[in-house]
Parts: C-alpha cells; sequence; structure tokens
C-alpha cells in the first residue's frame, strides 16, 4: 500500500475580506495478495482486490474581516474522484474438494472449478460541482442568526467488467457440462454492465443562537442535508427476472432541534 498527496493553500487579503483558494490532491493504492483458503492446499490459489484510488479538489471562498453586523462566507467547491479496482478469483488445482459438498461429482467438480480464474474490473468516477453561502447575522449583542445555503449538482459513472477462465468442459457429458456451468455461475462467469447517476440537491440550515450568560447558550435550528446516489459496481444482475438496479438512490435528511447547554463544572468531562 502507498499513498501521498498535495496540499496548497492561498490567501489574499483584500481588506474586508479575504479570498482564499485551497487546491488539493491525493491518491491511495492498494496491492494485496491473499491466500483463499489460508492453508498449504492448493484450493484457493489467491484472491484479492487491489485499488488504485485518486481525487483532486478545488475550493476558492471569500470571507468577511473583522466586527461587522453581518459575517458572511461564500465560495464554490469542485472534487473529482477516480478508483480503478481489480478484483482476482483464483481457484488452484485442488479447488473443488475444498469449496464444493462432497457429494459433488468429483469429475464435474473438477473441470468447473480446479484452475478456474474469476477476474473483473471496474472503475467509478464522481464529479461534484457546489456553490455555497452562509451569514451570521448579529441581532443584538449575543444574539445570532445563522443561515446557509449550499447547491450541489453530482455526477457518477462507473462499469462492471468480469471474465472467467477455466479447464474445458468438453470431456464431459453433456448433462455434466450442464451441472459444472452451474457451479461455475455460483462462484463467477462473464458480466458486464455500465451505471451512471447524477442529480443537483440544495441544503441549508437556520440556527438562532441566545449566549444568555457565560457558559449557557440557547439554540433553535433546523437543517436539510443530502447523501448523494451511489453505484454498486459489484457482480450483480442487472437483467433478467432478478436483475439488481447498480444505482444507489440518494437519501435526504431533515432535523430541527432545540437545546439548551447547562454549565458544567471546571474540571474532568461528564462524559468520560
Amino acid at each position: 500500500m502507498n499513498q501521498h498527496g498535495l496540499n496548497l493553500t492561498a490567501d489574499l487579503d483584500l481588506g474586508a475580506a479575504t479570498l482564499t483558494s485551497v487546491t488539493a490532491y491525493r491518491a491511495w493504492n492498494w496491492y494485496p495478495h491473499n491466500d483463499g483458503d489460508s492453508t498449504s492446499i492448493d484450493a484457493g490459489a489467491e484472491f484479492h482486490q487491489s485499488n488504485e484510488q485518486k481525487q483532486v479538489s478545488q475550493e476558492l471562498r471569500i470571507a468577511s474581516n473583522g466586527d461587522r453586523p453581518v459575517d458572511y462566507v461564500a465560495g464554490l467547491y469542485y472534487p473529482y474522484q477516480s478508483i480503478r479496482a481489480e478484483a482476482v478469483n483464483r481457484y488452484g488445482s485442488r479447488a473443488a474438494e475444498w469449496f464444493l459438498p462432497p457429494t459433488t461429482n468429483a469429475a464435474v467438480g473438477a473441470a468447473a472449478l480446479n484452475d478456474y480464474n474469476v477476474v473483473s474490473q471496474s472503475r467509478p468516477v464522481t464529479d461534484s460541482y457546489a456553490a455555497f453561502a452562509q451569514t451570521t447575522w448579529h441581532v443584538v449583542p449575543g444574539v445570532d442568526l445563522t443561515t446557509g445555503l449550499r447547491y450541489t449538482y453530482e455526477t457518477k459513472t462507473g462499469y462492471f467488467d468480469q471474465g472467467a477462465t477455466g479447464r474445458s468442459l468438453a470431456g464431459l457429458t453433456a448433462a455434466q457440462q450442464v451441472a459444472a456451468q452451474t457451479i461455475r455461475s455460483r462462484y463467477g462467469i462473464a458480466n458486464r454492465y455500465e451505471a451512471e447517476t447524477s442529480e443537483g440537491r440544495l441544503s441549508g440550515q437556520a440556527t438562532l443562537s441566545w449566549k444568555v450568560a457565560e457558559p449557557v447558550l440557547d439554540y433553535v435550528t433546523y437543517a436539510r442535508g443530502n447523501k448523494f446516489g451511489g453505484l454498486n459496481l459489484a457482480n450483480i444482475t442487472t437483467t433478467g427476472q432478478f436483475a439488481a438496479n447498480p444505482v444507489i438512490a440518494p437519501e435526504t435528511l431533515s432535523l430541527g432541534h432545540q437545546h439548551h447547554h447547562e454549565p458544567q463544572p471546571l474540571f474532568g468531562d461528564p462524559g468520560l
């Protein structure tokens, strides 16, 4: 495994406000190699899923400086993420006797699973675009009204591509070939599909707070947030009677809350 990243932050003081740019890059690469049966038997010769992940983000925001009746921050944000994944299930010369029930016909099991290889590639890509703004109005000393909005448009695209190779089934009878193919279908066969999802959503919050007396704070807040949909790029069936949708639906959360913060002891954390 190796990982690396770079972050560059630049500030420009405009007097009444500060303009900030944050540029970031990060990569994470994972190349495991695992013995699928965890013994010296040549059964699960190699099982692994490697990942090459990279992400780039750019944020540009402006924020007010100094004391003023209304503080503000606003900006734009763009993150990009790409993952290249490879899953390998390589079955050894004794896979059938390890993975299959003892009632399985020996010739059928050996032809179906011994030296059988299943390799899949998947690549999800995410692009997200957001604009946000938040203000804090100091209504009177100790009373603040904070409001914020964020609009995000996100696209996710990807594909799953799986191939399988194994011993020839030509030496089996027709019925045995069907039985061998049935076994292979449980462990992985050729499968390919593409998927995508895109959506724009608005989220926001409003909070009215009152500093009653140090350290007592009363506030009432309402917030609405979103979790965008995703892609399930795995070995699933996307056609036919048992088709599954590779697109995961988005979620929306709305929260209203009222809170009264009581003074706590000077020493010690009551939550410990």
